[in-house]
């Protein structure tokens, strides 16, 4: 009891200095309290429970509801996560760099990344990973198949795979390299010197391949730029501080970070002379762009250094670090919150305001006007709300469970098994007759799916039925509708094969060209990318949307 005294005795006086002294005795007693409460009945299930106990497992669940109870950010990683801290801060873990999904009973590799133990082993997308240093890999879950991969660079993994159309296992033994995803998804000159630039996430070599990628495309004579951010989650701050430093005057505030009463307050400015000031930029964003993509969107938006284009982000104003446990564990706290130029906070959720356990969005009506340099009207909460909005295409269904029954990639296995090579990605597209002998390979899979207005017309029927308005006039005015409702797969495959072929040909391209082939594929169809640059050339247009 006298170790938890002295571990106690200084929390209080780290945490609870700026508290009354009835305050700080009564947090004091409070952790006190609960600390023995703990220990007596992890004591007492240990003695008395009626099977045997697995104490990691029960700590740490314990562990986890009470973090929990906070927000869905601040989480315990054990020992045996560590490489979780790694991958989230550099980007970088020990492996063979192969992408994995589960189909059926095995893992399948869906994507090798370029230059990796994987690819340069010859492994491809569509192998089925059949065992694992000797190891069975049948019933064996991605998760588990990652975990067995994955380790220490320098040690051996063997596994043996079964490639598609051919019956002989091949047996391949790896070295574990350090396996790096680059920050920089993809970057190229479109069309009149328009610069684009994806980033994928913030971690701590983001700036460094940012300013690279740059040196490029400006050797290259782009005049502006297109920053993408879309499905950025975000990841370290200074790397987002450092991107906006290449555009905006140098000690320029960027975010400021305030935790709990002022106990964590800190400064961002940018920290070097800029080199591309007057260059105009436009920031991609989607409802999946979070934390350190918001904090250079919003910097952007709220400076009038660039238009921002597309969906409301996701709104993730909180800011966590890493702090280091006994026996190389580590909590992820959230210990602020972070601030735009323009003193607003973007966070969506209010975390300490729960109802029946679901966490509340901050209504509109709480939201306070903000102001940007130019004077233009920005808001806080529900995170950042685009110059110029945008509209997602509606993905038609029959794609999407070509894509989420594996038809389209298997194909696209299957395509690359008989095409030593393929155009660039700038230019591939699939003829005609290619085009039919994958509608020929769908029949031969007796594909079919259901209708989404289907599906709710079920729910429709059982309601009334429920309510007691069913009748025999409804019961046939409901099989009129179901009939009509049935999906029409000969044309479909027709009526929609501009969006078919699209998903059809990234996936292959993908088989040949790695990542970076995939996204230069993907930018050449992007409507919002085409709607960018119509912004970014006309002048006129993008000068009145900064405006007042």
């Amino acid at each position: 009891m006298r170790f938890y005294f002295v571990i106690i005795l200084i929390f209080s006086s780290l945490f609870f200095s700026h508290i009354s002294v009835a305050q700080q005795q009564n947090k004091y007693n409070d952790i006190l309290m609960g600390i023995e409460t703990f220990n007596s009945v992890l004591r007492e299930v240990n003695i008395n429970y009626v099977d045997s106990i697995d104490n990691k497992k029960l700590i740490k669940s314990a562990i986890d509801n009470m973090l929990y109870t906070l927000d869905p950010y601040t989480v315990y990683v054990d020992s045996e996560n560590e490489e979780y801290v790694r991958m989230m801060t550099t980007g970088n873990y020990g492996g063979i760099g192969a992408i994995l999904q589960q189909q059926g009973d095995y893992v399948v590799i869906t994507e090798v990344l370029e230059n990796m133990p994987a690819a340069k082993s010859g492994l491809k997308a569509g192998d089925v990973i059949m065992e694992i240093d000797g190891k069975n890999a049948k019933n064996m879950t991605t998760t588990s198949v990652t975990s067995m991969l994955r380790g220490t660079p320098g040690t051996i993994v063997e596994i043996k795979i079964k490639r598609a159309e051919s019956t002989k296992l091949q047996v391949h033994k790896f070295e574990r390299e350090q396996v790096s995803t680059p920050s920089i998804t993809c970057y190229d000159v479109l069309n009149n010197n328009v610069g684009f630039i994806s980033i994928g996430d913030f971690t701590e070599n983001t700036a460094k391949e940012f300013k690279q990628a740059m040196g490029v495309l400006v050797n290259k004579n782009i005049t502006k730029l297109i920053i993408d951010v879309r499905d950025n989650g975000g990841g370290l701050v200074n790397e987002a501080v450092d991107i906006l430093s290449l555009f905006v005057p140098k000690q320029t505030i960027a975010v400021t970070l305030k935790g709990r009463d002022n106990n964590f307050h800190k400064v961002y400015r940018t920290t070097s002379e800029p080199l591309y000031l007057n260059m105009p930029l436009v920031v991609l964003v989607n409802e999946n762009s979070a934390s350190a993509a918001e904090i250079l969107a919003g910097a952007i938006q709220d400076l009038d250094r660039g238009v921002v284009m597309g969906k409301r982000t996701f709104g993730k104003g909180l800011v966590q670090n890493f702090r280091s446990l006994p026996y190389n564990g580590y909590l992820k706290v959230t210990v602020a919150k972070y601030y735009t130029p323009s003193g607003r906070c973007i966070q969506a959720i209010d975390y300490a305001q729960k109802s029946e356990n679901k966490n509340k969005p901050i209504p509109d009506s709480l939201t306070n006007e903000y102001k940007t340099t130019n004077g233009r009207v920005v808001r806080d909460g529900k995170g950042i709300t685009p110059d110029i909005k945008l509209t997602t295409e509606q993905g038609q269904y029959i794609t999407y469970y070509l894509y989420a029954k594996n038809l389209i990639f298997n194909y696209a296995i299957k395509y690359h098994l008989n095409h030593q090579t393929i155009s660039s990605p700038d230019i591939f597209s699939l003829t005609d007759d290619e085009y039919n002998n994958f509608i020929a390979y769908v029949k031969q899979q007796n594909f079919t799916y259901e209708l989404e207005s289907h599906s709710n017309l079920k729910y429709v029927e059982n309601i009334a039925k429920q309510e007691g308005y069913y009748s025999e006039k409804l019961d046939t005015l409901f099989k009129e509708l179901y009939s009509n409702l049935q999906p029409n797969i000969d044309r479909d495959l027709q009526q929609f094969k501009t969006d078919i072929l699209r998903y059809l040909e990234a996936e292959i391209v993908l088989t040949y060209y790695y990542r970076k082939g995939y996204e230069q594929y993907i930018i050449r169809h992007d409507n919002w990318v085409n709607e960018a640059q119509e912004i970014l050339n006309d002048n006129t247009r993008y000068t009145s949307i900064l405006q007042k």
